[in-house]
């Protein structure tokens, strides 16, 4: 029995992932299932941390038909949006997160993790803004402890390993993924043959400046309520349209971000066990 399992990172087009996997399920083959995310998450993910919470009846459940491949796509296995803003490096939970699994994994015969990567001159500010919508406003340059935001994604790829060191990991680069998604679905379904990929469905907007302002000056509010707020204003007033990019980096800092990127990059395809699409 096999598992592939999507662990994020968040703001990487997961849900666009999801939607796919759960459009297309009519068009399976026989002895494969996706476990949707909702059921996941509700199930396992939020009950991870509670040491006396049991998973097994549910993923016993999961397991019962005894199916050849499972799917599982749920980017909070590897924690919060808010945890990259109360570190200074990326997903500081993820190995104590993948460990509580380990007696789900360890059911299976062979094991692939999938994983996206983006560029942190637009992944920092995009995880920032889906902070906001569920989190107390915390400035953009407080983030991350005030120190730097010259993060790396090679070790939360190791940590991974670590946690998983059977597994093959596939990197899914965030830019190339609308160009490069029926080659993944390819690779796990061996076909996509009459598959949607859902090309005409946008990613969820992050939100620009003026957005960014408004969540400052009414901070006392919910953070939902505001969100909610925000998106009636955006619909409401299009010339003062709330939702962009929100870009707070300088040209010389989006250039040093997109060299470190570049670089992962180029020691990620050198890594044991990594495919790159």
């Amino acid at each position: 029995m096999k598992l592939h399992l999507h662990i994020g990172a968040h703001k990487t087009a997961t849900t666009h992932f999801q939607n796919v996997l759960a459009t297309n399920q009519y068009l399976y083959p026989i002895g494969y299932k996706y476990i949707p995310m909702i059921d996941f998450r509700r199930n396992v993910t939020r009950l991870i941390g509670n040491k006396m919470h049991d998973f097994k009846p549910y993923l016993d459940e999961a397991l019962k038909d005894s199916p050849d491949v499972i799917i599982v796509s749920e980017e909070n296995i590897c924690g919060e949006t808010k945890d990259i803003f109360e570190c200074d490096y990326l997903y500081p939970r993820l190995e104590s997160r993948l460990t509580s699994l380990v007696n789900f994994i360890k059911a299976f015969d062979e094991v692939e993790v999938w994983f996206s990567i983006r560029a942190m001159d637009t992944f920092l500010p995009s995880m920032y803004c889906e902070y906001l919508r569920h989190f107390k406003f915390k400035p953009f340059d407080k983030s991350l402890l005030g120190r730097h935001h010259e993060q790396s994604w090679i070790p939360v790829i190791q940590a991974i390993g670590l946690c998983l060191p059977k597994a093959t990991i596939n990197i899914i680069q965030y830019e190339n993924y609308p160009s490069n998604l029926p080659s993944i679905i390819n690779h796990i379904y061996k076909d996509t043959s009459g598959w949607d990929c859902l090309t005409d469905i946008r990613h969820r907007e992050s939100f620009n400046h003026f957005a960014i302002d408004i969540y400052r000056k009414f901070n006392l509010i919910s953070p939902k309520l505001l969100t909610s707020f925000i998106k009636l204003l955006s619909k409401t007033y299009h010339k003062d349209n709330l939702v962009g990019k929100f870009s707070p980096f300088d040209q010389n800092q989006r250039k040093l971000l997109r060299s470190m990127y570049v670089n992962d990059l180029v020691t990620i395809t050198k890594m044991k066990n990594v495919n790159v699409f």
